[in-house]
């Protein structure tokens, strides 16, 4: 992953972690979403490269982690 991804990632991390919180009620379940949005972008953004709202990708995949469990 390019460092300017990384960087993306650490700036957006509190905003999507308490959004998440938001939804999930429950610390640990956000922190289980968000960790496996954050993954999923290390995987798949090093091909696509970053989206332009990396806050709202994030979001939405934790959203999405935390449905499917």
């Amino acid at each position: 992953m390019a460092p300017e991804h990384a960087e993306a990632i650490r700036r957006v991390y509190p905003r999507v972690l308490a959004k998440v919180l938001g939804v999930t009620r429950s610390p640990a379940d956000a922190e289980d979403a968000v960790h496996d949005a954050v993954e999923r972008a290390l995987q798949s953004w090093g091909d696509t490269g970053a989206p332009e709202s990396a806050e709202a990708w994030l979001i939405t995949v934790a959203q999405n982690a935390h449905r499917d469990r």
